[in-house]
């Protein structure tokens, strides 16, 4: 199937900015979308780093032969796609010594996420980065250490968004492709392809690429266009009837995949108590600020707001027992999240700890309602007949079923009531909902992932890869940080 479907007959020139190659995801499906577009006869240029991005802010740029393993991936897609070097291009050198008035972007986290440059959001990029990088929505711009990776991160992003903007003008593309889009190492050539008029699409994929999920002229995250998506979906199926039981697998798949690692129920005494059961299930607050450019939560500035919020209101009701799960994800983590979550004492609160392997699926059967911030959980929960109270923005938000207040008083109240019925009906939806899931976006047919870190493999059986000695040295340094996260030894010491 043609990538431009729709579109005008005649040779495209397409651009597929690859900034970092290091990660199979984000090298592989800009690979599969260049090579789909130079099978269809269409002019492909590809844009990489030249190693000038480094100070983006992404933590990963800077590990020991990153940059050097990154451009010899860059010379094998190259290479792979036949590419002449007239259609070649690198980033431009970066220079952090530009006379910049940044101090409009340094007095709090949200000045930082409202800098603009020439119209464009740079400073939500930058905080996309370094939140992604430090696991902490709240950063401390008090720091000095901190306020110089702000000040380095905007810089670069800068000077990239006005050599993308001189970059793409010259060339005239006719189309963009960029991974993700969201990083300060990326966001600046989409703004500045938006800032032109340049038709772009950002690409996503599960994490072995199995399936690629392209969006034109938006970030891939954003929910609006996903709850569309998934609405178009459900009118277009022709025989709802067989999509249910396909969904329906994808969820007690889903289920018995968690079972495996997490096989401790709740305890009897909180199973078995007379008091009526209200689950609370919080995510990471940095993965929701990285990914998001719009408000994730509904009522409340933080998960951790939300929670304080509901126990204050209810810590001299006896006849509630409020269970808080956090998510497996801040295992091991010290931010501002997981302190607030650590002060929290009540003595009608359970609470299950990160690194707890009690079965999430066990405290949902127990609750007679459950409470999210955008997890799915809060979806699941609707299958096992529970009241679900939806205190985010997510694209599963608009499922009958689903009970999203619009006041704190209106979530008091609801947690006060009895519990609503969820009827079969709704049930249903939630299984076209998983089944859309688990088979939106295409397939890769040209290059796919076999083994981490040691290379793709082609449509044709091939093996993509550089010298071995330089896949089996990353693999290797890949692996002893593992082991020193893991571990939280210091027997070795590497770059951050």
């Amino acid at each position: 199937m043609s990538l431009y479907a729709g579109s005008p007959k005649g040779r495209k020139k397409i651009l597929v900015y690859s900034p970092i190659n290091y990660y199979d995801t984000y090298y592989c499906v800009p690979l599969e979308i260049a090579t789909r577009h130079t099978r269809e006869g269409n002019e492909v240029h590809y844009l990489f780093c030249s190693g000038a991005l480094k100070n983006s802010g992404m933590k990963q740029c800077q590990e020991l032969f990153a940059c050097h393993y990154c451009k010899e991936r860059a010379k094998t897609a190259v290479g792979y796609l036949g590419l002449p070097q007239d259609r070649v291009h690198f980033t431009p050198p970066v220079s952090l010594n530009i006379s910049l008035d940044l101090s409009g972007a340094l007095s709090s986290m949200q000045s930082l996420k409202d800098f603009q440059y020439r119209g464009s959001p740079l400073g939500l990029a930058v905080a996309s980065t370094l939140v992604s990088r430090f696991r902490e929505s709240q950063l401390d711009l008090s720091n000095s250490k901190m306020r110089s990776l702000v000040v380095e991160s905007l810089q670069t992003s800068i000077q990239l968004f006005e050599f993308s903007a001189q970059f793409l003008g010259d060339q005239k593309f006719d189309h963009l492709y960029i991974f993700n889009g969201r990083r300060a190492i990326n966001r600046p050539v989409l703004e500045a392809a938006r800032k032109l008029g340049l038709k772009f699409t950002t690409l996503e994929a599960v994490s072995d690429a199995s399936r690629i999920f392209q969006s034109p002229g938006r970030l891939p995250h954003e929910t609006p266009p996903l709850r569309r998506e998934f609405e178009s979906f459900c009118q277009a199926l022709e025989k709802p009837d067989q999509a249910i039981p396909a969904g329906r697998q994808v969820l007690e798949a889903a289920k018995e995949k968690h079972m495996k690692g997490n096989t401790q129920p709740l305890p009897p005494e909180i199973s078995e108590t007379n008091r009526e059961i209200i689950a609370i299930f919080v995510s990471s607050d940095d993965e929701l600020v990285a990914i998001c450019h719009e408000n994730h939560l509904r009522l409340f500035s933080s998960q951790s707001e939300g929670v304080s919020y509901i126990l204050e209101q209810f810590k001299h009701d006896a006849e509630k027992l409020f269970i808080l799960r956090i998510h497996p994800n801040l295992g091991g983590i010290k931010n501002t999240q997981t302190r607030e979550f650590s002060k929290l004492k009540q003595r009608n609160l359970y609470v299950i700890p990160a690194r707890s392997t009690v079965n999430s699926y066990s405290v949902i059967e127990a609750a007679s309602k459950v409470i999210t911030f955008g997890s799915t959980v809060g979806m699941e929960a609707l299958t096992f007949g529970k009241m679900s109270v939806l205190l985010g923005h997510t694209d599963y938000q608009d499922l009958p079923g689903i009970v999203t207040p619009n006041s704190r008083e209106e979530l008091v109240t609801i947690i006060s009531q009895p519990p609503k019925t969820i009827e079969h009906r709704e049930q249903e939806k939630v299984y076209l909902y998983a089944h859309w899931k688990a088979t939106r976006g295409m397939k890769p047919s040209h290059v796919s992932i076999q083994w981490h870190r040691a290379g793709l493999i082609t449509g044709d059986g091939k093996w993509l890869k550089t010298s071995l000695w330089l896949e089996l040295l990353w693999l290797s340094l890949r692996c002893l940080r593992k082991l020193k996260q893991v571990l939280r030894i210091k027997i070795f010491k590497l770059p951050p």
